[in-house]
C-alpha cells in the first residue's frame, strides 16, 4: 500500500514540475512572452532602420544626379558658393536629423534558470502528497476496520 502511495506521489510530483516547467521554465510561457516581446523590439528596429536606408539611398541618388541638391547640401554643411555669404540668425539652429542606424537594442540581463526551484516546488508537492495518502488512507483503513468489526458482531 506504502509502494502505491509512493508511486502516486511520484507521479502527482512529476505532473506538478511539467506544469511548473511549462509555466515558468526556461523555455516556458513566461520565456516565449519575453521573447516575443524582444523579437518585436528588434522588428520595430529593423523598420526603423531600413526607413534610414531608404532616406539615405534617395540622398545619393539626388547628390549623384541634381545639381541643385549638392549645393543645398553644401550650404546645410556651411560651405558657400563664390560670391555668396551666410546670414546666421541668432536663437535659429537648423533641425538636426538624429541618424541612429544599427542601434543596438539593450536586452534585460538572462534571468537565472528556475529549473532548481521548480524542482523543490514539485518535490514539495511529491512530499505533501505523500503524507496526506499515507495518513487518509490510514484513517479509512481504521474506519473501514470499525465498519467491519460492527458488521460482525451483528
Amino acid at each position: 500500500m506504502i509502494m502505491r502511495y509512493a508511486a502516486l506521489s511520484a507521479m502527482v510530483g512529476l505532473l506538478a514540475f511539467l506544469g511548473l516547467n511549462l509555466g515558468w521554465g526556461p523555455v516556458g510561457l513566461a520565456a516565449h512572452r519575453d521573447l516575443v516581446a524582444r523579437r518585436d523590439a528588434m522588428r520595430e528596429n529593423a523598420a526603423e532602420l531600413r526607413a534610414i536606408g531608404e532616406y539615405l539611398d534617395e540622398s545619393i541618388h539626388a547628390l549623384q544626379t541634381n545639381v541643385d541638391a549638392v549645393r543645398l547640401r553644401a550650404r546645410v554643411l556651411g560651405f558657400v558658393g563664390p560670391g555668396e555669404g551666410i546670414i546666421r540668425i541668432d536663437g535659429y539652429a537648423p533641425p538636426e536629423r538624429p541618424l541612429r542606424p544599427g542601434a543596438i537594442l539593450v536586452s534585460p540581463p538572462a534571468p537565472e534558470d528556475p529549473t532548481m526551484q521548480l524542482r523543490a516546488v514539485a518535490t514539495v508537492v511529491a512530499l505533501m502528497t505523500f503524507l496526506i495518502l499515507v495518513t487518509v488512507g490510514a484513517e479509512i483503513r481504521r474506519r473501514s476496520n470499525r465498519l467491519g468489526a460492527k458488521k460482525n458482531s451483528r
